[in-house]
C-alpha cells in the first residue's frame, strides 16, 4: 500500500530543491520514479510503496500522481496531510507551502532522493532517460498499439543493465541481494531469476 506521507514529503523535498518552491508534475513524478528506483536497486525497498503504471510520458507512481494533482479521488485524510505541504497553483504544477518533514523519511531514503534531484535537476530528457529503462521498455510495444497504462511489475526495477542506469550502478551481486529483500519483505512468490 503506498505511503501517502512519504510520498507528500518526497514531492515537497522535490519542489523545495527549486527556487521558487515550485517543480512540475511530470518532472516530479519522474523524480519519485528514479529515487524509488534507486533505493529498490540498493537497498531492496520502495521509498513510496506506490504502484506503478507504464504511460506514454514513462513510469507513473499511481498515488504520487493523485497526490500531486489534489485529485478528488484520493480520501480526505490524504488530501488534508498533503495541503499542509504542498498546492497546485496550475494544472502541471506542484508548489511547497512548507518545509520537508524529515522525520518521515529515513537516511537511506534522503539519499535516494538526493541523488535522483542531482541526477536530474532539471527535466531536460527525464522522460527519454525512462523510456530506456526495462521497466517501462517491457512495455513499449502495448503502449505503441493503444494501451493508455499498462502495470508495471516491480521485480522489473531488479534488471541489471549496462552502463548508466540510474539506480546508483549496483552490482549484479548488490542486485540479486537487494532482490531477495524486497521478495522476502513483500511477499512475492515469483523465482529470482
Amino acid at each position: 500500500m503506498a505511503d501517502f506521507k512519504k510520498i507528500v514529503q518526497m514531492i515537497n523535498f522535490f519542489a523545495n530543491k527549486n527556487r521558487k518552491l515550485v517543480i512540475s508534475k511530470l518532472h516530479a513524478l519522474k523524480l519519485i520514479f528514479l529515487a524509488d528506483r534507486y533505493h529498490m536497486r540498493q537497498y531492496g525497498t520502495m521509498i513510496s510503496n506506490d504502484e506503478y503504471w507504464a504511460m506514454q510520458f514513462g513510469p507513473v507512481p499511481s498515488c504520487a500522481k493523485n497526490i500531486a494533482e489534489m485529485s478528488s479521488r484520493i480520501a480526505p485524510e490524504i488530501l488534508d496531510y498533503a495541503s499542509r505541504y504542498l498546492t497546485v497553483p496550475a494544472a502541471n504544477l506542484v508548489k511547497s507551502v512548507a518545509p520537508v518533514d524529515c522525520d518521515q523519511l529515513g537516511r537511506t531514503e534522503l539519499e535516494a532522493l538526493d541523488f535522483a534531484f542531482s541526477v536530474f535537476m532539471t527535466e531536460n530528457d527525464i522522460v527519454e532517460v525512462t523510456h530506456r529503462l526495462p521497466e517501462w521498455k517491457n512495455h513499449e510495444d502495448r503502449l505503441l498499439n493503444g494501451a493508455t497504462r499498462v502495470k508495471m511489475d516491480p521485480l522489473d526495477f531488479f534488471t541489471p543493465i549496462p552502463g548508466k542506469d540510474y539506480g546508483g550502478n549496483a552490482s549484479v551481486q548488490r542486485l540479486n541481494l537487494a532482490k531477495e529483500i524486497f521478495i522476502e519483505d513483500t511477499g512475492i512468490n515469483r523465482a529470482l531469476a
